[in-house]
């Protein structure tokens, strides 16, 4: 049959078929040499049983011939794999930036330890005043030169707080805070270190002095110790309460006037006798991202037999974050 097939194609083209004709009348006629003339599939010839040196021999044979296919299979799915694992990659990469940047949600809520989940994150200005102590606002007789005009106006920048444990509902946080305090005075005074104690100076009165500007300037580093709950439907409700203390990292004198005693601004930058460390307590409450907040620093400003026994209170509004 094969023959007659063969036999057929050289006529074919003897006679000026086409090669396409050739082969369409080849492909549509030609039937698997596995096939019987019958048109059932032959069976395998019995192969007889191979040495174990034959096998090898034919294993050491057949590997050239197969190895250029498997190499390129093996490449594409090394590709493959590369791809995958580089979405994979991407997607961590982007679900970790928004573990950073977003604040958490659902079941992340209630994590032992969680960042800016607390309201004590923000930032916010207040009104920083003097007074005795808690049982009395006004200033001691000794120090009444500090009377302050409205314009002490402060402000502060809590980048960072932190739930130590608990849930979102209640917790015990903490946190890191700059605060800074503008004390500004309502009379033509100044202040001077003499011999280890602040004392006024009260030069600019006596003789006719008008300063448009003078006031003390302090910056601390503050850490608090919160309590803090949140209720409402989505926690939009907040009161915290607990203690705050704070290192001071700053502090100047600032006067400003025109004549010949200033001529402009000048600034001292001298410790004053001021303590390098304050604690207090401090009382946050808000809805959503505004917050009112008051703190009491139990330590005076100035150290013992340094400047007046007078003590700090903030009272102030604050855009939480």
């Amino acid at each position: 049959m094969r023959n007659l097939l063969i036999l057929a194609a050289i006529l074919l083209i003897a006679s000026g078929a086409t090669a396409q004709e050739t082969a369409r009348l080849f492909t549509a006629t030609t039937f698997s040499a596995t096939d019987s003339p019958s048109g059932e599939p032959r069976k395998p010839k019995a192969q007889p049983p191979q040495s174990a040196q034959q096998k090898a021999q034919a294993g050491e044979e057949a590997l050239p011939a197969t190895a250029p296919a498997a190499g390129q299979t093996a490449g594409t799915g090394g590709t493959d794999k590369r791809g995958e694992r580089n979405k994979r990659d991407g997607r961590f990469i982007q679900s970790y930036k928004v573990m950073l940047f977003k604040k958490p949600e659902g079941k992340e809520q209630t994590r032992r330890v969680l960042w800016r989940d607390g309201r004590w994150a923000g930032v916010g200005i207040h009104y920083n005043g003097l007074v005795t102590n808690l049982g009395n606002f006004s200033l001691p007789d000794d120090a009444k030169y500090l009377s302050q005009s409205s314009k002490s106006i402060g402000v502060t920048i809590n980048p960072i707080d932190f739930i130590l444990l608990g849930n979102r509902k209640i917790h015990l946080m903490t946190g890191l805070g700059f605060e800074l305090n503008n004390f500004r005075f309502d009379q033509d005074i100044a202040l001077k270190y003499e011999k280890g104690v602040t004392v006024p100076d009260y030069q600019y009165i006596e003789q006719g002095v008008k300063l448009s500007k003078s006031k003390l300037f302090t910056a601390y580093m503050n850490i608090p110790l919160l309590v803090e709950f949140q209720t409402g439907r989505n926690h939009n409700f907040f009161i915290n309460a607990g203690l705050v203390g704070g290192l001071r990292i700053g502090a100047h004198t600032k006067i400003k006037g025109d004549g010949p005693l200033v001529g402009g601004t000048a600034k001292d930058h001298s410790s004053f006798g001021l303590r390098n460390f304050h604690y207090g307590y401090t009382l946050n409450f808000g809805y959503s991202n505004i917050g009112f907040n008051v703190t009491y620093y139990h330590s005076p400003l100035w150290r013992e037999g340094a400047g007046p026994q007078v003590r700090q209170i903030n009272v102030g509004i604050s855009l939480v974050l």
